[in-house]
């Protein structure tokens, strides 16, 4: 478990912040600290999709790519409680600047800070009208337009979706021949564009990914919504609990 917020990628100025141990001085409880992806992986496994399973990766696209990693009834959260960052694996050499400060990350595709970033792209360049239709300002620009407009068939917002799904795909590719998980758990508001994003991710998952350890994953959606967040802290409780 993490002893305090080490560092935040996405929450400027969170870096060494002792919030468990401010809770802990305020509350006079036990309090645990824990990456939410990380927790999510546990919420999935207690109550959610992995319920019965050893072996589970949660991916969650929200404002970053949030990962977890269940494995064989452990949570591998490494040695400063900081494993599973799965959003800043690489996935091409040459690829965007992320906010961790490499490039070509996962989060750099998928997330909704990419998605947003790309909309904007697209409709300096002149090539997203329909985006800009979708939310009448380039201010609200961002992945419910680009599902939107995808989905009326632009194929500017389709060819974003799609490059954002294949990198999606070739990092669980990733995830599936190192982890040999039974279950990848989607979650996150981000996977809530559907078919668009996620029929090229699974694509590329087939494509890169080894099939004899890829033919027996189930890739399912998350079963706890918008209370992935709420499940994954009770779930953390009961982990330490047992361990």
């Amino acid at each position: 478990m993490l002893r305090c917020n080490i560092f935040s990628p996405n929450l400027a100025g969170w870096t060494n912040v002792p919030i468990s141990e401010w809770l802990r001085a305020k509350t006079g409880r036990n309090v645990l600290l824990s990456n939410d992806a990380n927790a999510a992986a546990l919420g999935e496994v207690f109550f959610g999709a992995g319920r019965g399973v050893r072996n589970l990766v949660y991916v969650g696209l929200g404002t970053g790519v949030g990962g977890g990693v269940y494995s064989e009834g452990l949570l591998i959260d490494g040695a400063r409680g900081m494993g599973g960052e799965l959003g800043h694996v690489t996935v091409d050499l040459n690829g965007p600047r992320c906010t961790c400060g490499s490039a070509g990350c996962i989060e750099a595709y998928c997330s909704a800070w990419a998605l947003t970033r790309d909309a904007h792209e697209l409709i300096a360049s002149g090539r997203g009208a329909a985006i800009l239709k979708a939310v009448g300002s380039d201010a609200n620009a961002g992945p419910k337009a680009i599902g939107e407009a995808a989905r009326q068939g632009d194929p500017a917002a389709i060819a974003l979706l799609d490059r954002a799904g294949r990198a999606l795909g070739a990092g669980l590719a990733n995830f599936v021949n190192i982890f040999n998980p039974e279950i990848i758990a989607l979650g996150g508001g981000v996977a809530q564009i559907g078919d668009l994003l996620i029929d090229p991710a699974k694509r590329a998952l087939d494509a890169f990914s080894m099939p004899i350890i890829r033919d027996s994953v189930r890739f399912v959606p998350s079963e706890l919504g918008v209370k992935t967040g709420i499940y994954g802290a009770a779930a953390l409780s009961f982990y330490d609990a047992r361990h």
